[in-house]
């Protein structure tokens, strides 16, 4: 990339290895001067990019199709789930009253 460019990646954490554009970003004359991320090697409990101290670098959690319909429905989703486990499994009151 050209020097004073901007990378965006919402793709795929595989399109951009971290470790290299963690130093890419830290070595002003090599190309990007900064990086907006919402994709990672490790997501979760187990995220560790490299990119989280870099101050050329804008992370965010990956968020894509979260309209506030899928949110809504993905919250139906979830409690239907959690009724039907425990109706199969004979824990007691499981629906208010």
């Amino acid at each position: 990339m050209r020097p004073g460019s901007v990378l965006v990646n919402t793709a795929r954490a595989s399109v951009v290895r971290e470790a290299d554009l963690d130093r890419a970003l830290r070595d002003p004359g090599s190309g990007p001067w900064h990086a907006a991320v919402d994709v990672f090697e490790a997501e979760g409990a187990g995220f560790a990019s490299p990119l989280r101290d870099n101050p050329h670098c804008t992370l965010s959690p990956h968020a894509a199709g979260m309209t506030r319909s899928a949110m809504e429905e993905a919250s139906r989703r979830l409690v239907a789930e959690f009724v039907r486990y425990v109706e199969e499994n004979g824990v007691a009151s499981a629906r208010p009253r």
